[in-house]
């Protein structure tokens, strides 16, 4: 179980091929939604203050040294470029049915306003407010001085994500605009 990682242009790629076991397939489904909930959860923290969005799915793909290719990196794409809009990773809906037939995977989907199902980063993340606070202010100085009102969007977005998580776990922290 090896998780394959690829950048081209502004994209990142992140591919695990499946083995053929259907039990060590939902195991490795989990460690690689782990994954990349830590890669999103760890860009919107203090450190780094980034919003990702992008796109997942189960299906085909080859992936080498020098090329990415495939049905899924298509469908991957396609979700990100025309639906993710948000900073969100939109995912397939048949992807989404799948995860949510598994009690354990299930936490890892959210169904936005818009009918679109897309990663619950924050799902694995625990004690997390301050972190997403100092991330949200290094966000808002970056980008608030001078924003379209789709960065707004954006900003907006995540806030209202990121306070409905705090929010379910507990937390005191809150983000704000």
């Amino acid at each position: 179980m090896k998780i394959c990682f690829r950048i081209f242009s502004d994209n990142l790629v992140v591919a695990l091929p499946l083995s053929g076991d259907v039990e060590k397939q939902h195991w490795e489904i989990i460690l690689f939604m782990r994954t990349v909930s830590n890669i999103q959860s760890s860009c919107v923290g203090g450190i780094v203050g980034w919003l990702l969005r992008g796109g997942m799915t189960i299906g085909p793909a080859y992936m080498d040294e020098v090329m990415v290719w495939g049905e899924a990196l298509v469908e991957a794409h396609h979700l990100e470029d025309r639906l993710a809009v948000f900073p969100r990773i939109v995912l397939a809906e048949n992807t989404a049915c799948s995860l949510l037939k598994d009690e354990e995977l299930s936490a890892f989907v959210n169904q936005d306003f818009d009918g679109l199902y897309y990663l619950n980063y924050l799902s694995n993340w625990s004690y997390c407010g301050e972190i997403l606070a100092a991330g949200f202010e290094r966000m808002k100085q970056e980008a608030l001085p001078n924003a379209r009102p789709d960065v707004v969007q954006k900003l907006r977005w995540h806030m209202n994500y990121a306070n409905r998580e705090l929010e379910r776990k507990g937390e005191n922290a809150r983000l704000s605009l």
